[in-house]
């Protein structure tokens, strides 16, 4: 090969190189972020107010970092096909295809782009300096082709809509769990942040606490009755129907009927009418944080949750909402709905509430079985077995096995739960009855 062909193969060489250089540039300036930038301070760069300056105008940058690369992706292209020419005739042109694309996509383009995304704050600190030179050199080139490039997409999609950097969930998450990988937040810290973020994301139907398992009272009831229901459940609040469970006509605070002296309570012509109050209604597709803030503004604590036409699908109060920031709190009664009953080969069988929450299940035991707008276990068993299932009922999933032990008023109470294929699971394992009925309407 003569002189002139080396001298181009060299020529060609630097224009791929100043590709890759254009092409990182363009992925390391635009993926920084507001943190980047931080970091940067933080590090004291000496190029952080060029860069802002840069990213200042995006506009202005992505011309100028075109005009460059398209220069040398064209040029290399002619010295590339002017080399092939000479060594092998015209005929061979085509061949250029083979050696000028390649070479220009892989040491033009997805190399020096990928090593910038993963190095964004180090590439642009260097090359945020050349590019702002480049971009005073070729000024007149670089307005003449804003401008018409300005036209062209007021033409397309109207007026430039300002708008600034976002910060979006994801970015927080994945700052979240840097931090915790680096030890900077323990594992419960990254847990609330994850959790704070989830819980944005849920309607009040989501948290509630279903009707199946919530405690009517009548108006009916004499106090004395009323009194023993809240003390052996020990619940907070009540609602009261007239006729229907779906005819509530206020809710009962049991610290409002406690304090009440014996006189009363025995009075049996003592309406309980007079100790109840005002319920408040939420439709079960309000989003959770807005009623989290409505509790927050009015001091409320408590809220009936209702359908479309109006019917009582279940109840929700602070504790319910702030269960999903920080994990259910449970009582001691509500703790009985997961215990150990049996052991087999030092395998663990559990006895479940059917109306356990399945977020909550799958958060005690590590797994994640899909929710599809399921929010019980009991839902979870009916949906899989596709109808209610009989007591003694095995239903398996890739996550283990439930066997149904208790079946009532077309709804499941109890169920065994294990990950062991081996393990028979039966009724007959209850050796005593065991009280697991949920007590989530709100405990003291």
């Amino acid at each position: 090969m003569d002189l002139i062909i080396w001298l181009e193969l060299g020529l060609f060489v630097i224009l791929v190189g100043l590709s890759g250089f254009f092409s990182s540039s363009e992925t390391a300036l635009f993926s920084l972020n507001n943190f980047d930038l931080e970091q940067m301070k933080h590090d004291d760069n000496p190029n952080l107010d060029l860069v802002k300056r840069l990213l200042s105008e995006p506009r202005r940058l992505i011309v100028t970092i075109l005009i460059a690369n398209e220069f040398v992706i064209v040029s290399s292209s002619v010295i590339s096909a002017s080399i092939i020419i000479q060594l092998f005739g015209p005929e061979y042109s085509y061949l250029n295809l083979f050696v000028a694309v390649p070479a220009l996509l892989l040491f033009g383009e997805v190399t020096p782009k990928t090593l910038a995304l993963k190095h964004n704050i180090a590439f642009a600190s260097v090359q945020a300096r050349p590019i702002d030179l480049f971009s005073r050199l070729i000024f007149p080139l670089r307005w003449i082709i804003r401008l018409i490039a300005d036209r062209l997409t007021t033409m397309i999609v109207g007026s430039e809509l300002k708008r600034g950097n976002i910060v979006t969930d994801d970015m927080i998450r994945t700052l979240t769990h840097e931090a915790e990988s680096e030890g900077v937040l323990d594992h419960q810290e990254a847990k609330f942040v994850d959790q704070i973020f989830e819980f944005g994301h849920k309607t009040v139907g989501d948290v509630m606490t279903p009707r199946s398992t919530i405690c009517f009272l009548s108006t009916e009831m004499p106090l004395r009755e009323i009194l023993s229901t809240i003390r052996a459940t020990r619940h907070v609040a009540f609602p009261v129907y007239r006729g229907g469970k779906d005819d509530v006509i206020g809710v009962l605070f049991a610290a409002d009927l406690l304090g009440v002296g014996s006189d009363h309570i025995d009075d049996e012509s003592q309406p309980i009418d007079a100790f109840l109050r005002t319920p408040y209604l939420v439709p079960e597709n309000k989003p959770a944080i807005e009623l989290f803030h409505t509790f927050q503004n009015t001091k409320r604590t408590f809220a009936l949750v209702v359908d479309e036409y109006g019917g009582i699908v279940g109840i929700v109060n602070m504790k319910d909402l702030l269960g999903q920031i920080f994990g259910r709190i449970r009582s001691l009664s509500s703790a009985a709905a997961m215990q150990n009953i049996a052991s087999i080969d030092d395998q663990h069988v559990f006895i479940l509430d059917g109306d356990m929450g399945l977020d909550d299940f799958n958060r005690e035991f590590g797994v994640k079985l899909k929710r599809d707008g399921i929010r019980s276990l009991a839902g979870y068993i009916l949906n899989q077995h596709g109808e209610l299932p009989a007591v003694d009922t095995i239903v398996e999933t890739h996550l283990g096995r439930f066997c149904i032990v208790e079946v009532d008023n077309n709804r499941i109470v109890r169920l065994l739960y294990s990950r062991e294929p081996d393990i028979e699971l039966s009724s007959r394992m209850l050796l005593a009855p065991a009280d697991t009925t949920s007590n989530e309407q709100g405990e003291d």
